[in-house]
């Protein structure tokens, strides 16, 4: 073997060396391969074609065609398109929605709130530093005024116990107020960014979190923030809701998605395919359904719920470690956790849900939006997808059960909490949804497996593609149904 065909078999076998890097991206085969999917990346028969043909067509290709593939899949993004008028309009509107949200977050973040038999008494809406740190009746200082109560040993038991719970129900509505705070600058940071570059899924992405992730102050306070209790006349909230100011912003943003949405449709309506056009319609009612699921979330206050489980679970425990174990006492505080568990099961559905539904809705026709980047990754978005509304509707009649059977004195000792009509309205949103997932795919387990097939097509051309160009909302998408 001479020298040049010893070189020859080196380069065939080893990786490209990477200062030839831009003559392998000069190639359609070497794009064709990345990613698109079709064919292998042979590095040495593209140097060669790279130095014989100036514009680096292989196969007879024209400079048109590989330019056209470079604009659609290169360095620009996978999963961008083109800034036409459209799309820049829309671009537009999902930058306004990150400000908007973020804006009426800080601004009008929280209000002192009383609630007694159906009478609100609200103080002045608080912003997110004042309500956290800068007023003097602020969180922080709440928090250290009951650390102080909790670590007084001259206190008589109950009031170590009240100081404890106080200082947990302050814990829970400091996070609230961190987790805001660092979504809201994250968002302001990288939401200009994404514009900027034309990474147009990217600030789909932003634009949805921003709106969903506030749910997430929204159920902090409500399920474990404020103290409630109580059931009709009798219902009581104490401690603080989400100022009206923030819940308009929210409102707002959503409907700029929804706007975004159909100026997608209408820019890219045309030209999708049946398959995608189907799924727009199942993430429409998807999208409604979860929005509305959330909604309804926000108005649950399952604070004594929670209680409820904590305190009878130590007691229990607790007489378990002494000798007196009797099985009805750990009935009343498992099913209290079942509740709990379950609401934040339906929350957390719901989040992914609501994300998963909007990103497809604002990438319409963009299938590299939703590459996923392994095989396992591709069974669970299958899964997921194929699931629809089936964990929430279990969730939420495990939770009505729960509810019944703790109604019963002798199984309840007591118990009392005004949640049952929300339960039961998240289960018949929920039934809702999947009766009509069912009528647009009537194939049941046919419709699955094309949205299966689909889902295997983007893993097979997300497995050509190298570990630097997979980007964020590939494996967010794979998170969502």
């Amino acid at each position: 073997m001479n020298e040049n065909e010893e070189n020859t078999g080196a380069a065939e076998k080893a990786p490209a060396p990477d200062n030839k890097t831009e003559n392998y991206e000069d190639s359609i085969e070497y794009l064709r391969a990345k990613y698109l999917g079709k064919g292998t990346i042979d590095h040495a028969k593209i140097d060669g074609g790279s130095r014989a043909d100036g514009n680096g067509a292989a196969d007879g290709a024209g400079f048109d065609d590989l330019d056209a593939l470079r604009k659609k899949y290169g360095r620009g993004g996978a999963s961008s398109r083109a800034r036409d008028p459209l799309s820049l309009a829309c671009d537009i509107i999902l930058l306004c929605a990150v400000i908007v949200v973020a804006l009426a977050s800080v601004i009008w973040f929280a209000a002192p709130t009383t609630e007694v038999g159906g009478v609100v008494y609200k103080a002045g809406t608080q912003n997110i530093y004042s309500f956290f740190y800068g007023a003097e009746n602020s969180v922080i200082n709440q928090f250290k005024a009951a650390i102080d109560g909790a670590s007084n040993i001259e206190s008589d038991a109950a009031d170590g116990v009240s100081s404890s719970v106080k200082v947990f129900r302050l814990a829970a509505l400091a996070v609230a107020a961190v987790y805001a705070m660092i979504n809201i600058i994250v968002r302001l940071i990288q939401a200009p960014i994404y514009f900027a570059q034309k990474s147009g899924v990217k600030l789909r992405m932003t634009a949805t979190k921003a709106v969903i992730n506030n749910i997430a102050v929204y159920v902090i306070f409500v399920f474990c923030g404020s103290v409630s209790g109580g059931v009709g006349e009798d219902a009581y909230y104490l401690g603080y809701s989400v100022g009206t100011g923030m819940t308009v912003g929210v409102i707002l943003g959503l409907c700029m998605l929804v706007v975004a949405v159909i100026i997608g449709y209408i820019a890219h309506g045309k030209t999708a395919s049946a398959a995608d056009r189907l799924q727009m319609r199942r993430s429409i009612v998807s999208g409604a359904c979860y929005s509305a699921i959330a909604v309804t979330l926000t108005f649950m206050r399952i604070y004594g719920v929670f209680m409820y489980a904590l305190t009878s679970t130590l007691t229990a425990i607790a007489g378990a470690a002494i000798g007196s174990f009797r099985i009805k006492a750990f009935v009343f505080p498992l099913l209290n956790l079942l509740v709990f568990a379950s609401c934040v099961t339906v929350y957390n559905r719901t989040a992914r849900g609501f994300t998963g539904a909007f990103m497809y809705m604002l990438n319409l026709g963009n299938a590299k939006a939703f590459d996923v980047a392994s095989p396992a990754k591709a069974k669970k978005m299958r899964k997921s997808h194929s699931l629809g509304f089936v964990p929430v509707i279990v969730m939420s009649a495990l939770s009505a059960v729960a509810v019944l059977l703790l109604d019963v004195p002798a199984i309840g000792f007591g118990w009392s909490a005004d949640i049952l009509p929300h339960i039961v309205a998240i289960f018949a949103i929920s039934s809702c949804g999947q009766i009509c997932l069912g009528i647009l795919f009537p194939s049941g387990a046919g419709g699955r497996k094309k949205s299966a097939k689909r889902v295997s097509e983007a893993s097979e051309s997300a497995a050509a593609e190298s570990p630097e160009t997979e980007s964020a909302e590939r494996a967010a998408a794979v998170e969502n149904a």
